[in-house]
């Protein structure tokens, strides 16, 4: 997870963030199949990064 500050005119500070999944496209994978692995590796990787105390 990467965060980093957006400073908009006239407005406090936000704080923004973003997450990527990956997968492995096997044979046989579906687009589908791959969408869902990847899905799955993101929300992993977030449930990660928020039990280490930075939600």
């Amino acid at each position: 997870m990467a965060q980093q500050p957006v400073e908009l005119p006239d407005e406090p500070p936000a704080a923004v963030s973003a997450g990527v999944g990956i997968a492995v496209n096997r044979p046989g994978a579906t687009a589908g199949s791959i969408l869902q692995d990847a899905g799955t590796a993101m929300y992993a990787a977030k449930n990660r990064y928020a039990g280490a105390g930075h939600a």
